[in-house]
């Protein structure tokens, strides 16, 4: 189960990734995706959002990214954290509502 999903921000991109360990020079990730755009066959004003593999090529699972490459990391969208978890087969959160009496 993935415990520290983060988004990071690349010069280009963004990816979910769960992150591994953390240092002054580099950072090792895991089941990273990018976060992808594309067209709305319905609504073409209104671009459709989603996950593709980082590398698509590879079926190595951790990689080691040098930081001076990282924009910056955030917490992620439930939505995004809920589709990664899917995909990942984590724990996905469920929508949390007020009851009123």
């Amino acid at each position: 189960m993935a415990t520290n999903v983060k988004l990071i921000r690349f010069l280009g991109e963004e990816v979910l990734a769960e992150i591994l360990s953390d240092n002054e020079t580099t950072m090792t990730i895991r089941n990273a995706v990018r976060i992808v755009m594309f067209p709305n066959q319905t609504d073409p004003k209104n671009p459709q959002v989603g996950l593709a593999p980082f590398l698509q090529f590879s079926e190595q699972k951790d990689l080691t990214i040098n930081k001076n490459l990282v924009i910056t990391v955030a917490e992620p969208l439930k939505e995004f954290l809920n589709q990664y978890n899917n995909i990942h087969g984590g724990i996905v959160l469920p929508e949390s509502k007020l009851i009123k009496p």
